[in-house]
């Protein structure tokens, strides 16, 4: 069975073997005051390297004291933690804007058994020194044995990290919704928007249509791309959702399902000639790694085509 992050996060709190409470999804306080953020990246293969994406939220980072707050980078498992004080980057992020979401952009790159950090505008830097160290959350615990931080790694990478899609998807930086249903939404919409469509949420065709349509990309005001989100509801309402959206004009129709409702989809639809030949069902996975991709493709692509005068020549790396 796969896990989830809260209990990856659970089970390195429990194996430093500290009293803690939980402040918000990612947050703890520990008994000493101090605050950790944990952070989590699956890792994309990059050549001889791998690459871990994460975003930190500025508002939340902002609101800590660095001296007594740490973020936590899982790196693929839970036995690859980098344990780095915010005090270091806060230095590291000094003058680094944002993206539109309000996060900062890192990305962790692992080279056998280097591990650097790479900001924008920002020489890579080494942090492998932070590499599962524990010992640096437990200071001033009375009874705090110097060596356990040893037991811990021990402990920790017992069990490898397993993550679903779902869970993925529900952790990402940058996407409304408290619902899996309604994250997704809102990632094609942003996708719509990042390719230059009218990307509208909640759509109706026409203003006595009987649906809404969850995702619609439109072209000069007409409808080009309808988009069907089915995680646990009714196949049927969202078939005849997208037949009323082709009706009006949508060039091409598409489902985002689960692996459970593929079956019960292609049944609904084989004897539906109006649509069938017009219609895709697309896994989660794949439009998570489109998502994904293409937030980190804007990203610097945004940042290259922006044109403005500086005192300086500057570099970006």
């Amino acid at each position: 069975m796969e896990e989830r992050y809260t209990d990856i996060f659970q089970r390195i709190l429990r194996a430093i073997g500290i009293d803690r409470k939980r402040i918000d999804r990612s947050s703890y306080k520990l008994q000493n005051g101090r605050i950790v953020m944990f952070r989590y990246s699956k890792p994309h293969e990059r050549g001889d390297l791998l690459d871990y994406w994460f975003g930190l939220p500025k508002e939340k980072f902002e609101k800590y004291s660095p001296e007594s707050f740490f973020v936590l980078f899982v790196c693929g498992s839970d036995n690859q933690v980098l344990v780095i004080p915010a005090s270091y980057l806060s230095e590291l992020l000094r003058d680094v804007s944002t993206a539109i979401d309000n996060h900062w952009k890192l990305h962790i790159f692992k080279r056998e058994s280097i591990f650097e950090i790479s900001v924008t505008g920002k020489p890579n830097e080494d942090v492998s020194r932070y590499l599962n160290k524990y010992e640096l959350l437990m200071e001033g615990i009375k009874g705090f044995i110097s060596h356990k931080a040893e037991e811990i790694e021990t402990i920790v990478s017992e069990t490898p990290a397993s993550m679903s899609i779902e869970d993925e998807i529900m952790n990402l930086d940058g996407v409304q919704g408290n619902t899996l249903h309604d994250k997704i939404v809102d990632m094609v919409r942003q996708i719509g928007e990042w390719m230059g469509y009218k990307s509208i949420r909640n759509y109706r065709v026409r203003p006595d249509a009987p649906y809404y349509i969850d995702v619609a990309w439109l072209l000069d005001d007409a409808i080009h791309i309808a988009i069907e989100v089915q995680i646990g509801g009714n196949p049927t309402e969202a078939k005849d959702r997208l037949i009323i959206a082709k009706r009006f004009g949508a060039r091409k129709c598409i489902i985002l399902s689960n692996p459970e409702s593929v079956e019960r989809i292609k049944s609904l639809f084989r004897y539906e000639t109006e649509i069938k030949h017009w219609t895709e069902i697309w896994g989660l996975e794949r439009i998570y790694n489109m998502f994904v991709d293409g937030r980190n493709f804007f990203e610097n692509f945004n940042e290259f085509n922006k044109h403005q005068y500086r005192d300086d020549i500057v570099e970006i790396v």
